[in-house]
């Protein structure tokens, strides 16, 4: 989806990496990287030309950005329909109404309340906003905090997290970038990516071990004696 480090090698293939972002990266790879989530998985290089024209206004032919699509666009609807709660019920709620303009986001906090991102996209925009200190940390290895420090209209915080200031900010942007533009609904993915495989799990209750766990072998599921529960004054095996 083109995430990079901040100084463009590869994201380093370590799980904290890849699910919690404790590597480092920019604003332009973030929202690049959403933006292919925007286009139902379908990624494009950062490109700055929109068009070039002569001095007698003659535009000049632009060969315009390369694009693959990289992950399916069910799977990638799938991810939108989940990061869209993040606007609507989650860390960023109350910023944004989905209802005027569909968009999904997520904010993010780094150690000690040392940076706060959002990035966060509509089907035709996907923008990052990173509030943070260039210089981390002091020459002892302390972190710099933005807590407890003022951020003009955006107000003083205590504590300052992802969706405090960062959020608001994205919000104040899109609003002004969006405004004009036809709103557009993002794609719904397939019941099967919205709830997985699911497999009906057979009753058990009231069977005894070997036939509790004949039956969930039969319908491709293992098990195991998890131990002694009471119910109803009766002691029973129960099965996991």
């Amino acid at each position: 989806m083109g995430l990079h480090s901040g100084d463009g090698q590869p994201i380093a293939p370590f799980i904290s990496n890849i699910t919690l972002g404790s590597a480092t990266t920019n604003p332009l790879s973030l929202a690049n990287s959403y933006a292919t989530l925007a286009a139902s998985g379908k990624y494009c290089e950062p490109y700055p030309i929109t068009s070039i024209t002569t001095p007698d206004r003659k535009e000049i032919k632009v060969p315009g950005p390369q694009c693959e699509q990289v992950i399916s666009a069910d799977v990638a609807d799938g991810v939108t329909s989940l990061l869209k709660e993040t606007l609507d019920s989650g860390t960023a709620k109350g910023l944004w109404d989905n209802r005027a303009r569909q968009a999904a986001g997520k904010t993010g906090t780094t150690e000690g309340f040392n940076q706060g991102w959002f990035v966060g996209y509509t089907k035709q925009l996907s923008t990052a906003v990173w509030i943070g200190n260039l210089k981390p940390a002091d020459k002892n290895g302390k972190l710099y905090s933005l807590s407890g420090k003022c951020f003009g209209e955006y107000g003083c915080y205590r504590q300052v997290f992802g969706g405090t200031v960062s959020a608001p900010v994205w919000a104040k942007v899109m609003r002004a970038a969006s405004k004009g533009m036809p709103k557009k609904k993002f794609p719904a993915p397939s019941q099967k990516v919205k709830d997985g495989n699911l497999e009906r799990l057979p009753s058990v209750v009231g069977n005894g071990l070997d036939t509790a766990q004949r039956k969930l072998k039969d319908a491709g599921f293992d098990s195991y004696v998890a131990g002694n529960a009471a119910s109803n004054g009766c002691s029973r095996m129960p099965v996991a």
